[in-house]
């Protein structure tokens, strides 16, 4: 009796001589159906399905015998994974033998993380949230976003941002830094001549504190009260009447002309774009120099300020 049969093919004993094992080349093990290689071992070990040899960019499906999965297809998903009844684990993810991560099912979602520490993606509700792997629960208050040695750079955001509760009066909804060109308004409120007008602003949330430098230029205009003009948003029309803060200085001409500087607080009313300056002053000045006057700042002389106030925008 013969120690061993060779043959180049394998097939059926009914006739179907079309499918069946290919032994024909040496060191390679193939599998046809139809007359079409299906499947083969290559010289390596590694099983490749649908295919004639290892390669991460020729679709087709291989076990390579380092252990490696690969699965390549054109226009189409590479993998399919599918719990059946209750939600939880559908794939788990180990460094030598200890569990690293996994993915969840829970509630129609997806849910992704190692341990206690994961998020869950909810398409219901457009939302993703702290989840705990371990429960296949939410976890509330307890997950950091990067770490005091491991931050994340820059966060875009078009909505705000809820610091320390969840209600309205926690949301942190804007901040922005910009300029804005003060103008300098006569008693007439018309618009006069300056130099050197210069405005900044830091806004947060409802909040503006802003700033400012202006010179007159011109000789001209009508005198009364003194208005800045051009503010970077309107003054707010709720809450209180006015906003009463910061400081504001007038140079009225200095030791030049023996004349006094004006220096006092900023006076903002409800729903206006503009400021005026109040002074401190006895009942014998208060028609004409309760309020900084346009008539006593002096030609190239400089109106400064600095203040805070609240918009509605």
């Amino acid at each position: 009796m013969a120690s061993e049969i060779k043959v180049d093919t394998i097939v059926n004993s009914s006739g179907d001589e079309d499918s069946g094992f290919d032994l024909s080349t040496n060191d390679v093990v193939k599998v046809k159906t139809a007359n079409n290689e299906r499947l083969r071992i290559d010289a390596s070990g590694n099983l490749l399905v649908g295919k004639t040899s290892a390669s991460g960019s020729t679709v087709g499906g291989e076990i390579r015998s380092d252990g490696r999965v690969l699965a390549v297809v054109d226009d189409n998903f590479a993998g399919f994974f599918a719990r059946k009844s209750a939600d939880g684990e559908i794939v788990r993810f180990l460094k030598d033998t200890t569990t690293v991560g996994q993915i969840n099912s829970k509630d129609g979602d997806l849910t992704v993380g190692t341990g206690d520490t994961g998020l869950r993606f909810i398409d219901g509700s457009e939302a993703i949230s702290p989840h705990n792997l371990s429960t296949n629960s939410g976890r509330d208050n307890a997950i950091d976003l990067g770490t005091s040695g491991a931050r994340f750079n820059n966060l875009y955001l078009s909505g705000g941002v809820y610091v320390g509760g969840t209600g309205s009066a926690n949301k942190f909804s804007d901040y922005e830094e910009g300029t804005w060109t003060p103008t300098l308004i006569d008693g007439a409120g018309s618009s006069r001549t300056v130099s050197g007008a210069d405005g900044r602003y830091t806004k947060i949330g409802n909040v503006v504190h802003a700033e400012f430098t202006i010179s007159k230029n011109e000789t001209g205009g009508s005198g009364g009260n003194l208005n800045i003009g051009g503010l970077p948003f309107t003054s707010s029309n709720t809450g209180s009447p006015a906003f009463n803060n910061g400081g504001m200085w007038a140079d009225e001409g200095g030791p030049s002309t023996n004349q006094g500087d004006s220096v006092g607080i900023i006076y903002l009313p409800k729903n206006v774009t503009y400021l005026l300056g109040l002074k401190t002053t006895n009942n014998a000045q208060q028609a004409d120099h309760r309020y900084f006057r346009y008539e006593q700042i002096t030609n190239s002389r400089g109106v400064s300020g600095a203040f805070t106030y609240k918009t509605d925008s």
